[in-house]
């Protein structure tokens, strides 16, 4: 659907900004995550699912197995 399209546009956006580090990695997992909230919140459960992992792993890579925002 559109919104979905406008969603992954939003967030190729954001992450050609993380790429070019003009947003830092802890910016970029907070944008996914939102987007995550707004899909969980739309029941597209798969999609929300791998935008949480995906902004997990970089939160992990930024701050730490052991943080206490990923542990």
């Amino acid at each position: 659907s559109g919104e979905h399209e406008d969603l992954d546009a939003v967030l190729d956006g954001a992450h050609a900004l993380c790429e070019r580090q003009e947003i830092d990695k802890s910016e970029y997992a907070d944008l996914l995550t939102r987007q995550a909230d707004i899909l969980y919140e739309k029941e597209n459960f798969n999609k929300a699912e791998k935008l949480y992992l995906k902004a997990l792993d970089l939160r992990h890579k930024v701050l730490g197995h052991e943080h206490v925002d990923v542990a």
